[in-house]
């Protein structure tokens, strides 16, 4: 790590990520506790961002496990163990375009199957009966909640998603989003604006009014 990234950080940054480098190092002298500490750290993070970004919670369970045995086939090539939240988020997000892409090429070999199977509400807009003005004081339940949301999320592109993932629910800074995605901060910054401007008019146009429109984001 480069002095400059040390003083981007913060103290309880510091330890963490000095904390990865010694476990990827004990990991490699063969200590498979320090892995398994490694991975009981990362897996509920990665697990919460897989499963935002597929809707699926049992795909995001077997998705989270190829992460970490990736992570362990890698351990001898990560080139700054110090730095591992950014390999940890870059393979989380392969993983899932992966997958995104197998699911694709099933559906596009299988025209047959596909128009007759029942649209899920993961993969579909809001049905028709939902589209009704929704309010904190209805019945919308946090499960409901979150069905909405990834639906909405689905209608924006795809690099502008990742970056709010990686913000809000990950955390990250943007200058990490940056290095995750291989981009400038300003295009980090940019998507972040035209993302949520986007999922805002989404939710406006199945009439999901402000105040909720605050609580969902």
């Amino acid at each position: 790590m480069t002095k400059r990234q040390n003083t981007a950080l913060g103290t309880g940054e510091i330890r963490q990520n000095n904390l990865d480098r010694e476990l990827i190092l004990r990991s490699l002298e063969g200590d498979v506790e320090a892995f398994n500490t490694l991975v009981h750290h990362w897996q509920g993070r990665v697990f919460n961002f897989i499963l935002r970004y597929t809707g699926d919670e049992d795909a995001s369970q077997d998705l989270c496990q190829a992460v970490f045995i990736r992570l362990y086939r890698h351990l001898p090539r990560i080139r700054h163990p110090e730095r591992l939240s950014v390999w940890i988020y870059q393979t989380a997000l392969n993983v899932c375009r992966d997958e995104w892409r197998r699911r694709q090429r099933r559906r596009t070999t299988s025209l047959e199957a596909l128009e007759s199977e029942t649209p899920s509400p993961e993969e579909h807009p809001l049905p028709r009966n939902e589209q009704m003005p929704l309010t904190l004081e209805g019945t919308l339940h946090a499960r409901d909640v979150r069905r909405i949301l990834h639906q909405a999320m689905q209608a924006i592109p795809e690099a502008q998603r990742t970056v709010i993932l990686l913000k809000i629910y990950q955390g990250l800074k943007f200058s990490e989003i940056a290095e995750v995605l291989n981009i400038s901060e300003n295009t980090a910054k940019s998507r972040m604006y035209y993302g949520l401007t986007a999922l805002r008019k989404v939710l406006q146009n199945w009439n999901i009014d402000g105040e909720l429109q605050g609580y969902v984001l």
